[in-house]
């Protein structure tokens, strides 16, 4: 549900208005916003797949009209393949990467060392490294569990607080 604020922000200064079916309160807003053009009835009738809509076509808006749209099942019938699941998950787990769970977790947990590898061989190359060996500012991690985060503080090093 729309609060009123909502509903004129959503209303005004509108290019395209599109409404399915809804219930008798905001079919009746609905309607206003018409024009009064639609009947609040005829809103809160629409049948599945279809909507009303009104747009801007250049500098008018065009009257309210009714646009059927076509089922799923309808429109890609010719690709509903069950008996290729198997393929497709196949090919889903190749593009995407898809792996276990429990890969991604073994990963995560040695996420903090290699942050901090990280961190410090690019300290070396950009120039050299300070006298305590790191660079610049401290670097810390906590405990090496995934859920603890590395800590950077350049004010340990006297840098901008």
């Amino acid at each position: 549900r729309l609060t009123p604020a909502t509903f004129d922000a959503v209303t005004t200064n509108r290019s395209h208005l599109a409404t399915t079916t809804v219930n008798a309160r905001a079919a009746q807003l609905l309607s206003r916003e018409y024009g009064g053009e639609v009947a609040p009835r005829t809103i809160a009738a629409l049948s599945k797949y279809t909507y009303l809509t009104s747009v801007t076509l250049g500098r008018d808006v065009t009257p309210p009209f009714h646009v059927r749209g076509v089922p799923v099942d309808e429109l890609w019938a010719h690709c509903y393949h069950p008996e290729a699941i198997g393929d497709l998950d196949a090919a889903v787990d190749r593009t995407a990467g898809r792996r276990p769970i429990r890969d991604t977790a073994a990963e995560l947990d040695t996420l903090d060392g290699r942050i901090l590898e990280h961190l410090q061989a690019r300290g070396r190359r950009d120039g050299p490294a300070p006298a305590s060996g790191g660079a610049p500012g401290k670097a810390t991690r906590g405990s090496g569990r995934s859920d603890d985060a590395l800590i950077y503080d350049p004010a340990e090093t006297g840098g901008p607080r």
